[in-house]
């Protein structure tokens, strides 16, 4: 699963991935075919204001297109996303990659006034 991370961090994580990982907070481990472009992923945002006819999004969400065309911002998430990022570190994990907003635009319109993703 893990072919880039070699050694014990490659081992802890395919341990903690299905039990102490699991049920974290900003930061998740992505379930089925959607674990083949990361370990953990991570949405700041709910749904996308973009309304593209393809997007899978809302049916594997379970949600209707005009529900997830409305954006919400996860209440708590920056400060959750840090806790995450702490944790890992102390875990010695600072070789994981997280990606960013596996089921929505990392970038939708409310982002240009929060600008959640482009802190730094």
């Amino acid at each position: 699963m893990f072919e880039h991370i070699s050694g014990p961090v490659g081992r802890v994580m395919n341990q903690l991935r299905e039990t102490t990982w699991k049920k974290k907070g900003a930061i998740y481990v992505p379930k089925g075919r959607a674990r083949e472009y990361a370990e953990f992923a991570v949405s700041l945002y709910k749904g996308c204001d973009h309304g593209c006819v393809y997007c899978h999004a809302p049916a594997q969400l379970r949600m209707n297109r005009e529900g997830f065309s409305q954006v919400v911002v996860r209440t708590g998430i920056l400060s959750q996303l840090e806790k995450d990022a702490k944790f890992m570190k102390e875990l010695g994990w600072t070789d994981v990659r997280v990606l960013m907003s596996l089921v929505t635009d990392p970038y939708p319109a409310i982002d240009a006034d929060l600008q959640y993703t482009r802190l730094g």
